[in-house]
Parts: C-alpha cells; sequence; structure tokens
C-alpha cells in the first residue's frame, strides 16, 4: 500500500522540479526570452500572468536603453497592446517625423502626413510643406561672381570670391526669411561642400543681420543676395572647387 502510494508521488515530484529547475534558469537570466521561453515549456504555470507582464517591463527597458526605431518597432511586435504601447507609438512618430526633417522633401513629408494621419507632428509637417510649395515664386536672377578681398578692402588683395545673385518673390506672401544654400562642385559637378545663408533675415544669431537682409521681402519684391567665401577656406574645406551654385531652399511667411 505504502509503496503504491510513493510510487504515485514520484512523477509529480519529478515534475514539480524540472518546473522549478526551469523557472530558476528563466530567473537567472531575467530576460524576455528567457521568460518566454519558460511558458512555452510550462504554458499552465501558475503565475504566468505575472510573467507576461515582466515580459512587457524587460522589453520596454531594452527598447528605451536603444532608443531607436526598431527597438521601439520590436516593442510593439511583441507586445501590440502592451502597457507602454502609447510610449512606444509616440516615439515612433518623432522618430520618423524627424527623418522627414532630415530628408526636407516634399515626398517625406507627404509619407510622415499619410503614415500619420494623427501624429504629434501634423501642424510642423503642414506648415514645412506650404513652404516648400511656396519655393516656386521664387526665382534667383543670373548670378556674377568675382573675385574679392575678405575685409572689403579696395586696396587689399583679392583673396576670396562674391557671390551675387538677386531673388524674386513672384508669390503672393510676405517673406520674413529666405534661406539659400551655396553647393561648392567641382570640374566634374561632384558636391564638395554646401554653405547655408540667407537673402532675407531679420535675426541672425550667428551675427546681426545687414540692413540689406532685416526688411521683409514683399509680394513682387527684389533682394540681393550675397556670399562670400575666403580662398584659405577654400583651400582647406573643399579644396578643387570650381562651381559656386546658389538654390533656395527655405522661407518663413510672416
Amino acid at each position: 500500500m505504502h509503496a503504491r502510494v510513493l510510487l504515485l508521488a514520484l512523477p509529480l515530484v519529478i515534475l514539480f522540479g524540472c518546473e522549478g529547475n526551469a523557472l530558476k534558469q528563466a530567473e537567472m537570466a531575467n530576460t524576455p526570452e528567457s521568460w518566454e521561453g519558460f511558458l512555452e515549456s510550462y504554458p499552465n504555470y501558475a503565475g504566468a500572468d505575472e510573467v507576461r507582464r515582466k515580459v512587457d517591463v524587460l522589453r520596454w527597458k531594452r527598447a528605451k536603453k536603444a532608443n531607436s526605431h526598431d527597438s521601439y518597432s520590436i516593442y510593439l511586435t511583441h507586445h501590440p497592446e502592451g502597457n507602454q504601447k502609447g510610449a512606444a507609438l509616440a516615439k515612433i512618430d518623432l522618430f520618423e517625423y524627424e527623418a522627414a526633417v532630415r530628408d526636407g522633401s516634399l515626398e517625406a513629408y507627404g509619407k510622415y502626413l499619410s503614415d500619420h494621419p494623427e501624429g504629434a507632428y501634423i501642424d510642423r509637417t503642414n506648415a514645412a510643406l506650404a513652404r516648400l510649395n511656396y519655393l516656386p515664386n521664387l526665382t534667383l536672377g543670373p548670378a556674377s561672381i568675382e573675385r574679392t578681398n575678405m575685409a572689403d578692402d579696395p586696396k587689399g588683395d583679392l583673396n576670396g570670391w562674391r557671390l551675387k545673385t538677386e531673388v524674386t518673390n513672384s508669390g503672393d506672401k510676405t517673406l520674413r526669411v529666405v534661406e539659400l544654400h551655396v553647393d561648392l562642385k567641382n570640374a566634374s559637378g561632384e558636391l564638395l561642400k554646401s554653405d547655408r545663408w540667407w537673402a532675407v533675415a531679420p535675426d541672425l544669431k550667428i551675427q546681426a543681420a545687414p540692413p540689406s537682409m532685416r526688411a521683409p521681402l514683399e509680394p513682387g519684391g527684389v533682394r540681393m543676395f550675397e556670399w562670400t567665401y575666403a580662398d584659405m577656406d577654400l583651400k582647406r574645406e573643399a579644396e578643387g572647387a570650381t562651381q559656386f551654385i546658389a538654390r533656395i531652399t527655405d522661407v518663413q511667411f510672416k
């Protein structure tokens, strides 16, 4: 009689022993994968709900540490209704808006709007699109490029280059900022360097805006854009530059 009871109890002891060992191994590793592996082997574990909450917490910590688009996407793939779903979606929203800003094209901003119809950056994106869509209303006149003295000394050495071109606003909006980039290219057309400057800018952080740049550019108005580069800077930063090409890249409305 007693021997029979012992024989019946033995498999239960072995079962609990295996589960206990697996639990300890999962605890020692303490990763989402270790806990998920434990639940796969013991789906009826009494504390399964608590383990799932632990997995959610651990994978969120991993996502935050990496702080990348991929890490938050991975979190949502494993936990589509996880405790941090809202925070993960907000991070992805931010990363994809920032990617659109870095790209700076109509297509990139349009993709953000398509992918995030209720995104947190809809207003900023629409404002950027309005600025980009206005750019065709701005035209550049023929550019003149001449040798110049960088200190504006008429008797000094010609130690730099000066580019001049007129910006015409043929649209219907008044502009408080008109930004241009000057691309420096070699004889083969390869871009060596790109510098940013303004035809209209009431307040420059890097230096005080000259009076010719401060006034807004009204519809139909024309503004001279000037840009200079020293020979020594060209040699150091863009050696071999033979072409200076101005292009309008952004505006801000008054």
